[in-house]
């Protein structure tokens, strides 16, 4: 990309996500009209996106340079909540959204080709003192739904899924399109755990790679022990600058589809294979849509993973069968996970490899 970016936009959630990528820019702050049409969020966060695009373009100094813009808004039922006036509409926010999953609906213009991009948040049943406690925290004004995922974001946030940067207000799977030799081409990596991740993802990013997480791991037995893994899963991304994209939880889908008549296969077996298929299968699909020309994943860090039967789990074209336990990556990835004080788990995943670790 040789001519130089300007980022429309005051956000520093945006500003964030840019350096994390490694894009020089500028940022110019724009006031443009914004419209709210509740029965069509898609609609209103294209031509917010648009309409601050075109007011960059217009403005002094921004002829001849590439122009970003962006609109993000929370969306539930039929309502749109923006960016709340003051501390008690952003309490009545929380309120609301409170026990309650919404979708993030995020519109990017860039030199007027647009995109969309949604994720799903579910916020925790919050209570009237942790309202306030979140609030005494965090500047609630200029976060669209009052609450900020990478601020302080595990006080009220119970579960996402879909994109964290959407989330933040700037989904980044266009930019390697848009801004072309600006950001290294990415590969989409399947993501296990924080721990295995850990050591994949500095070097996929040393190779020019530009590692995407893909945290898809239905087989894990609860939403208490998913949630774990993910957080240290989003350390490692936050620690290299990587995205990751989380997939829906559904383990009653994996039981059906996986474990089902396979409950008594011991471990490295049957019921493993059909487990790395279903998972790589979910990355491949996920690849597929969103653009990605190759995939990964971190399984083949630890030694209790054959890496020859992960391998022989996907006939993709698209799957890049990189054994990270080389070059000692399961050394590489204890220490990581040490240095950033990552949850490590003491069982594969599902509840039948919980049996035979104990």
């Amino acid at each position: 990309m040789e001519k130089r970016l300007i980022l429309a936009s005051g956000s520093p959630r945006r500003a964030k996500i840019l350096r994390a990528l490694g894009v020089a820019f500028e940022v110019v702050k724009t006031d443009a009209p914004e419209i709210s049409l509740p029965e069509d969020p898609e609609r209103t966060v294209r031509e917010n996106a648009l309409a601050k695009f075109e007011v960059c373009r217009d403005a002094p100094g921004s002829a001849g340079a590439h122009i970003l813009a962006a609109d993000t808004i929370v969306w539930m039922d039929g309502r749109i909540y923006g960016k709340p006036r003051d501390a008690a509409e952003a309490k009545d926010f929380l309120r609301e959204l409170s026990g309650r999953t919404h979708r993030v609906f995020t519109g990017m213009a860039f030199d007027g080709d647009t995109r969309i991009a949604t994720s799903d948040v579910t916020l925790r049943d919050l209570s009237e003192e942790q309202i306030d406690e979140y609030i005494r925290r965090v500047n609630p004004i200029d976060r669209a739904g009052a609450y900020d995922i990478d601020e302080s974001g595990d006080l009220v946030v119970e579960s996402w899924a879909g994109s964290y940067e959407n989330i933040m207000g700037l989904a980044t799977e266009p930019l390697a399109a848009w801004l072309g030799d600006g950001i290294a081409r990415g590969i989409l990596l399947h993501t296990c755990c924080g721990p295995c991740a850990s050591a994949c993802v500095p070097r996929l990013a040393a190779a020019g790679r530009r590692p995407v997480m893909f945290f898809s791991n239905s087989n894990i037995d609860t939403k208490e022990e998913f949630q774990k893994r993910l957080h240290a899963a989003r350390i490692v991304a936050a620690g290299n600058g990587a995205e990751l994209v989380c997939d829906r939880y559904d383990h009653a889908d994996w039981l059906e589809k996986v474990a089902k008549g396979f409950e008594d296969a011991p471990e490295k077996d049957a019921r493993c294979a059909r487990c790395f298929r279903y998972n790589l299968e979910r990355t491949a699909q996920y690849a597929a849509a969103h653009g990605f020309d190759a995939f990964a994943t971190s399984l083949t860090v630890s030694p209790h993973k054959p890496s020859a039967l992960v391998f022989a789990a996907s006939a993709d074209s698209r799957f890049e069968k990189i054994d990270f336990k080389k070059r000692d990556g399961f050394k590489e990835s204890l220490e990581r996970s040490a240095a950033l004080g990552l949850y490590r788990q003491d069982y594969c995943g599902c509840e039948f490899s919980k049996r035979k670790a104990t």
